[in-house]
């Protein structure tokens, strides 16, 4: 009696490490996703993809400076495991040089951070914005201090991490998501406008030993937290804190499906376009196919259209889920 060989045949083979290849690899996206493990469900994670314009308009000099970065894993040295981008807009102000440190250094100061490889809560991922912030302010002042100048310029970020945006702003350049409702597509601010006059602001800025007059700080500046500004901080203001802060706002959202754009701006354009209409005009361009580059372009036209007097960045973020 003949008995069946038990070995297996090179097209048995083939088949067997075929499957092991797409067992590995379907592991794989499993941990891309942030999911793996029989108690794990995958997670949906965004594909950022982004473009921007920025135009001088009316103004006698372009003071604003601007940076996106779809894609930081491998220019920092991250695992390329997660979605990890990075996007910031910056609205200079008595001159364009604190703008140009701050382009250089706040993500710098950020995503060079070793804290920031590490496993970190939302508030740990913050504190690291917060402390970024601080330190690109102690460089711009120092550069003040050397060179003998007192720019200063308002700031938004925006880091994401996975599915969540970490958001750190001063002053009034700020950052709208757009979120599917069953209203529809609904602008959701995501920062915080710091104003002299507003009563946290007035107070805090009293309390240090300064004022405001006409909505403005000393009479002078028109925001109440920026970078720079030496002349409105310690020790060139004479008093025992800052008159111009540069602790920034900071939050932290949830991204999904529901999120399918993100709109980064100075006010150039938020003094002559709401929220939601920023929102409904992307949208359309979105759907209509128009690529994030071409959709900032038209947005900062619109602001120019509006009459706006001031320069006019814009930095659009398309998620795809």
């Amino acid at each position: 009696m003949r008995i069946p060989s038990t070995s297996t045949t090179p097209t048995q083979q083939n088949r067997h490490q075929e499957r092991v290849h797409k067992t590995a690899m379907f592991s794989s996206m499993l941990k891309l996703m942030g999911g793996g493990g029989k108690d794990t469900k995958p997670k949906i994670v965004p594909c950022c993809r982004s473009g921007s314009d920025a135009q001088q308009g009316r103004r006698m000099t372009m003071e604003d400076t601007h940076v996106h970065f779809d894609d930081i894993s491998e220019k920092y040295s991250f695992p390329k495991d997660i979605t990890r981008a990075f996007y910031a807009v910056y609205d200079g102000h008595g001159g364009r040089r604190a703008a140009e440190a701050a382009e250089r250094f706040l993500h710098e100061c950020i995503l060079k951070s070793e804290e920031l490889k590490k496993n970190l809560t939302d508030d740990e991922v913050l504190e690291v914005m917060k402390g970024a912030f601080k330190r690109t302010d102690s460089i711009i002042m120092e550069q003040s201090r050397v060179q003998g100048w007192n720019d200063g310029c308002t700031a938004v970020a925006a880091l994401i991490l996975n599915t969540t945006l970490y958001i750190g702003n001063l002053g009034d350049a700020e950052a709208v998501i757009g979120r599917q409702k069953s209203e529809g597509l609904v602008a959701e601010c995501v920062t915080y406008k710091h104003k002299p006059n507003s009563p946290e602001e007035r107070e805090r800025i009293e309390k240090a030993g300064g004022h405001v007059v006409f909505g403005r700080v000393l009479g002078s500046l028109a925001v109440s937290r920026a970078l720079g500004d030496s002349e409105f901080k310690m020790p060139r203001n004479k008093a025992q804190d800052d008159f111009v802060s540069s602790v920034p706002f900071l939050k932290s959202y949830p991204l999904g499906p529901d999120v399918p754009f993100m709109i980064i701006a100075c006010d150039g354009l938020w003094d002559k376009v709401t929220y939601q209409d920023a929102v409904d005009f992307v949208e359309g361009l979105r759907k209509s196919g128009v690529n994030p580059t071409d959709a900032a372009k038209r947005l900062v036209q619109k602001a120019l259209d509006a009459g706006t007097l001031d320069n006019v960045s814009v930095i659009i973020v398309y998620f795809t889920w």
